[in-house]
């Protein structure tokens, strides 16, 4: 038994020093799709099944880290590249979001802009001077529109309505539109949208989604609007107070080196990257781009006075972000692309800011970091057990015998044989045969089953039932491939197969690859079992406990999702790994030791 020590509340199982809670479970499955989830009449079924499947991902990290499994340069480099992103998380959580207070005064002003849709006549201008020109002749028409029409065009670009809520364009601009009067052009303005406008209020509605919606839902929606706007704003003067003084500049040589593999990585597919009118940058195009790039990863790519990045820490620093290009364009691709790593270098300086106030020790930085290093490590011991297992022809054969006259009787094969009762002689005829000799001569001479040797050694099409350690190796062996001396009761044989037929009119049937269905079937069955008793030996190894009781009166939310955590200062990555489903081993260990109720 384990010592006895004060466990969480919510602890759903234990083993060696680790601990899975019910927030453990929770955050796995609530938030990325699960297997299962959402069938309330089998709910206890479906949290056991999560529950084995994580404890199984713990146990393979526990195991692996005592076998050292994971320490590669591929995994120093992505924990090392994570640790930052969520550091820089934790600095923007305290530095900004943390400050951040919604007064009633702007709740008041937010909700009487949320109930009010707006319908706005845009007209744009080349220039702010002509935007002022075009305000002080419409300022003096009582009739917008026809005063519009009679308008030389040279003074305006073009015309446009659109409908304005609140919190759907940028702050300055919606000040002005919500303070407009009706049919009364506003001051020229300049948006990040539309450049430089005159805007007219046409007309102002109620908000249709304003008035589907609770007292307390309008409020909290108001108030995140606000706070959205008020982070934007805190982050902005933080991360600038933050690069102020700092000065970076990329290597020439390593950004063409870089720029022209990935590049060359997209246009080699370019359709399965088109999202919209912009290209996107894969996880398989930075994947296949380190790679071609290994032995420059450790190169300086960035230059900074606190240190540089190397061109491997600038591909992780990728991952984290959703970059799009407009055109696959060499020159447009490459200016594109240099903007890219300057958010990158902003990321990573921010991130360095973090680690300088220890904000890589913050509980939450340490947990989520566990975390994903916890789910790599499994996955590569899991991927280094299964590597271990393969399905070698005896065990094919064995199994094909296995499925019994419906399978054996269904099949011909027709083969051409040499059977010898002379070991040495046997193998003689072996290597001549590899060498080119005659088949037909050979077993015409030498062979001792005569009704086969007087055709040159060709038995025919034959059932595999009629000879079953003949059929199954013609079965699994390649079409026109010599194998042998094989062990019989009546000597050693030697074989060449022919053909095989189905005797069910399945003439188009391709054996070979029947055969390889049918091993490829046979390895996900064994590499399953070999798994499952690998998982159900570091169980006892590790004397895990599991509280099913607690597991039952834990509440989930049913419902499937896909969530994205974006961080702050920018970025983006899954909130959680995905669990993979694991948990057939639990069977086999729960017949040996008994659940902890």
């Amino acid at each position: 038994m384990q010592q006895e020590r004060t466990l969480p509340q919510d602890t759903l199982a234990r083993f060696g020093a680790v601990i899975v809670t019910a927030r453990d479970l929770r955050e796995r499955i609530e938030l990325m799709p699960w297997p299962e989830k959402g069938f309330s009449s089998d709910q206890d079924s479906s949290k056991m099944k999560a529950l084995s499947s994580l404890i199984a991902e713990k146990l393979l990290s526990l195991e692996a880290s005592v076998m050292n499994v994971g320490e590669s340069e591929e995994t120093a480099l992505m924990l090392q590249g994570l640790e930052r992103v969520l550091a820089r998380d934790e600095l923007y959580r305290r530095e900004v979001r943390a400050k951040i207070n919604v007064s009633e005064k702007e709740i008041r002003e937010g909700l009487k802009r949320y109930a009010a849709e707006l319908r706005v006549l845009m007209v744009g201008a080349r220039s702010q001077s002509d935007a002022g020109k075009l305000y002080d002749r419409l300022s003096l028409s009582s009739d917008i529109e026809s005063e519009i029409r009679r308008i030389d065009r040279s003074m305006f670009v073009e015309q446009d309505t659109i409908t304005v809520n609140f919190g759907g364009l940028d702050v300055p601009f919606e000040d002005e539109v919500y303070g407009l009067v009706r049919f009364k052009p506003g001051p020229p303005l300049q948006s990040q949208f539309y450049g430089w406008v005159v805007p007219v209020l046409l007309d102002a509605k109620a908000n249709p989604v304003y008035l589907k919606q609770t007292i307390t839902e309008r409020r909290k929606r108001v108030e995140e609007e606000i706070r959205r706007r008020n982070e934007d704003v805190r982050a902005g003067t933080y991360s600038g107070s933050v690069l102020k003084s700092k000065h970076a500049a990329s290597d020439s040589v390593m950004f063409e080196r870089f720029a022209g593999t990935l590049l060359a990585t997209i246009e080699k597919d370019s359709a399965s990257h088109r999202n919209g009118g912009a290209f996107m940058i894969l996880p398989e195009d930075l994947d296949k781009t380190s790679r071609l790039l290994h032995t420059h990863l450790g190169e300086f790519f960035v230059h900074m006075e606190s240190g540089g990045m190397t061109l491997g820490e600038v591909i992780e620093a990728f991952r984290y972000e959703r970059f799009a290009f407009s055109s696959l364009d060499p020159r447009r691709f490459r200016f594109a692309l240099n903007n890219c790593i300057r958010v990158v270098v902003q990321g990573e300086l921010l991130g360095r800011e973090a680690l300088k106030q220890n904000l890589h020790f913050a509980r939450n930085v340490r947990h989520d970091l566990e975390m994903w290093r916890s789910h790599r490590v499994a996955r590569q011991l899991l991927w280094r057990i299964v590597d271990t297992v393969g399905v070698n022809d005896e065990e094919l054969m064995a199994y094909l015998a296995r499925q019994g006259e419906a399978f054996t009787a269904r099949f011909e094969v027709d083969i051409q044989e040499v059977l010898s009762e002379k070991p040495d002689l046997a193998a003689a005829l072996y290597d001549s045969l590899q060498k080119g000799s005659s088949f037909f001569e050979i077993a015409r001479r030498y062979s001792t089953r005569k009704e086969w040797a007087a055709n040159g050694g060709r038995s025919g099409f034959f059932p595999i039932s009629q000879y079953p350690r003949l059929g199954f190796t013609a079965m699994v062996t390649d079409t026109g491939k010599i194998v042998g001396p094989i062990v019989l009761e009546d000597g050693l044989s030697i074989l060449r197969v022919l053909g095989k037929r189905s005797k069910q009119g399945e003439a188009a049937t391709d054996f070979d690859s029947l055969m390889s269905r049918t091993r490829a079937n046979l390895l996900i069955k064994k590499r399953a079992e070999v798994v499952n008793g690998y998982l159900s030996d570091l169980a006892s190894k590790y004397s895990l406990e599991v509280r099913k009781n607690s597991l039952r009166s834990l509440r989930l939310n049913p419902v499937t999702m896909f969530t994205n955590r974006y961080m702050g200062f920018g970025g983006v990555m899954n909130a959680v790994p995905m669990l993979m489903p694991q948990w057939e081993w639990l069977r086999d260990w729960e017949k040996r030791f008994k659940i902890t109720p």
